[in-house]
């Protein structure tokens, strides 16, 4: 019974090793501009598109009409696509009128992300 015990032991440690040695960081917000699908752990460098719907630095036309797309959607984390997520500013769980005074009152900004 000794002889199994320590080779058991050392395959459990090799194994909680092993899995904090192929974690990666980086930003797993799926909403965020720089969203990694690739991370494992999140590291606090997500950036939310906040309202770059499409993170393309500017507030522009383009936002506008992807934000249509999602106007009177419900927000709902659970269901809704990351594109609906995206939209809803005041995250209140609908994508409404709030949401859009919200991109109306950024239009034209260019947005810097760090």
């Amino acid at each position: 019974m000794k002889n199994l015990i320590i080779p058991f032991l050392v395959f459990s440690s090799f194994l909680y090793c092993s899995h904090d040695a192929f974690a990666q960081t980086g930003c797993t917000d799926p909403i965020s501009c720089n969203f990694d699908p690739l991370a494992t752990v999140d590291d606090g460098s997500c950036i939310g598109a906040y309202p770059d719907i499409n993170c393309d630095h500017l507030i522009n036309v383009m936002d506008y009409m992807l934000f249509m797309n999602c106007l009177n959607c419900p927000a709902d984390p659970a269901t809704a696509s990351i594109e609906i997520l995206k939209c809803d500013f005041d995250g209140n769980g609908s994508v409404g009128l709030s949401d859009l005074i919200i991109l109306i009152s950024h239009y034209g900004d260019v947005v810097i992300f760090n």
